[in-house]
């Protein structure tokens, strides 16, 4: 294909993945990273926040036995609770490398938030679809529009699909 893979801008970035910069970072990726034999990969999506939510797939590739590490943010853009929430996620699954992941479990921290009003609180669900893992979240209370931003590493962890 005639795609181009990366590009070495005018101010020295090099681009992977991608042809436009965003910011001034000198190595810019779009996509999942390898860095001695860790994959890290991150995604992001608009959240209304106004129940359950199916949020991300996380694929294992053709992994039956996986655990990953996950750092979530919460961007909250409605007024009058403007503000950030972060968290860790620590999924756990097994399986067979043939049919992939039968259950995996997941525990979480709330690290910290900052706002001008109330930012909720999320309670965090996996179960298995498509032989990939889904992240569900549920908000302690509808704040309105949000965007969620979830990145995770580790040496099994393929891909990461905001639904």
């Amino acid at each position: 294909n005639n795609q181009e893979g990366m590009r070495l801008d005018s101010s020295g970035r090099l681009l992977v993945g991608t042809t436009t910069a965003t910011g001034d970072a000198l190595l810019q990726v779009d996509g999942a990273s390898r860095q001695k034999g860790v994959y890290s990969t991150a995604a992001s999506r608009a959240w209304d926040m106004a129940g359950s939510t199916a949020l991300f797939d996380i694929g294992f590739g053709n992994q039956g036995n996986f655990a990953a590490e996950f750092t979530w943010i919460l961007q909250d853009t409605s007024a009058p609770n403007y503000g950030t929430r972060i968290g860790k996620l620590y999924i756990a699954a097994y399986g067979s490398s043939v049919t992939g992941p039968a259950a995996a479990t997941v525990a979480a921290e709330d690290k910290t938030s900052r706002t001008s009003g109330t930012i909720p609180t999320i309670t965090w669900s996996v179960a298995i679809s498509g032989g990939k893992v889904r992240l569900t979240g549920n908000p302690s209370s509808d704040s309105g529009a949000a965007t969620i931003y979830l990145w995770g590493a580790s040496p099994l962890l393929s891909e990461i699909t905001a639904l």
